[in-house]
């Protein structure tokens, strides 16, 4: 999936997708010209450890 569309899922901006792809955060994204993909299931990781972190 695209930076655009993982920030859709996780409730992010692409940019915040984008910056933690380049700090290896998502396991797997891949440059593909100036854009990420982003693996889905980096996605629901992500998401997946977020509702760990936050505070309830």
């Amino acid at each position: 999936m695209t930076s655009e569309q993982a920030a859709a899922e996780l409730g992010v901006s692409a940019r915040r997708v984008r910056r933690l792809a380049a700090a290896g955060l998502l396991p797997g994204a891949e440059r593909a010209g100036r854009d990420w993909v982003i693996p889905s299931d980096a996605v629901s990781a992500e998401q997946a450890r977020r509702m760990n972190t936050r505070p309830t």
